[in-house]
């Protein structure tokens, strides 16, 4: 075990992988890592130092939270001895620790990241799990258990539970008698492993009742089946992607007028048929 192998141990910890062999899925599918899992578990468990190439791929793909602590690690296993070169890399893993065992901050309700698997099979453990974190995200300010309970469907006896379960794995957080998500913007990982497609094959059910649930009125309904070129199929493509867009950027840009929720379902299919 080397500073590197323990450092590859708590990432994974961190993105809520349950052992090698998901940490490695999660990060070739964000990108090309340079080595097969063979490799790369020899890499965790120490008895292998990696490439230069292997580490800037892996500091690239895992991004500005984990580039930094990874390059110092390498580096601090590599030049044994001279620890005092890599100040920066124990002060960062002690602030790690540190910040790990503190109660979430306001702060960082801001901060965009990627849930962990663990997150989002507590997201997923029920319905009512679903839709309280829906709507403490889409929440503007903090809101009272009896606020919450407003939405019909989530009027239940078991609240409480539910919300002490999504303050556990940090979602969202309590401050005077009132909940807040702890991140607006959540980033879903994409489904690496069989526990993740399950999760988001139930949740794509759950979606499709939405708008029942949460009581929401249809603005806009229809569908149509057409046949179009290639050419056409990209150009309908583009447009959905600038409605997205739009969509998501009319929360930060109107704020004062913000106050109503909607939801944008699209199903957007193309295929060959006879004729």
């Amino acid at each position: 075990m080397n500073d590197f192998s323990e450092l590859l141990k708590r990432i994974g910890q961190e993105l809520g992988c349950k052992n090698t062999q998901e940490l490695y899925n999660y990060i070739i599918n964000k990108g090309e890592l340079g080595c097969n899992y063979s490799y790369f578990s020899r890499i965790e468990a120490g008895r292998t130092v990696p490439s230069i190439k292997i580490i800037n791929n892996l500091a690239k793909i895992l991004g500005d939270e984990y580039s930094d602590r990874i390059i110092l690690s390498f580096c601090a296993t590599i030049f044994t001895g001279h620890d005092y070169l890599f100040t920066t890399y124990k002060e960062k893993e002690e602030e790690q620790k540190r910040e790990s065992t503190k109660a979430p901050s306001i702060d960082k309700k801001s901060k965009k990241n990627e849930m962990s698997v663990h997150q989002v099979s507590t997201v997923s453990r029920t319905i009512h799990h679903y839709l309280t974190s829906l709507v403490l995200n889409l929440s503007r300010k903090s809101l009272s258990l009896q606020e919450i309970k407003q939405v019909k469907k989530l009027d239940k006896d078991n609240l409480q539970d539910i919300l002490d379960d999504l303050i556990e794995v940090g979602l969202i957080f309590e401050e005077d008698g009132k909940y807040n998500s702890v991140h607006v913007e959540l980033q879903w990982p994409s489904p690496y492993n069989e526990e993740l497609e399950k999760i988001y094959k139930q949740l794509d059910l759950w979606d499709l009742k939405v708008t029942e649930n949460l009581n929401l009125k249809a603005v806009t309904k229809t569908s149509m089946f057409r046949r179009v070129s290639p050419r056409y199929v990209g150009i309908i493509q583009t447009q959905l992607e600038l409605t997205m867009s739009l969509l998501r950027c009319s929360e930060e840009f109107d704020k004062k007028h913000n106050n109503d929720a909607v939801m944008l379902q699209i199903d957007f299919s193309k295929g060959k048929l006879p004729g």
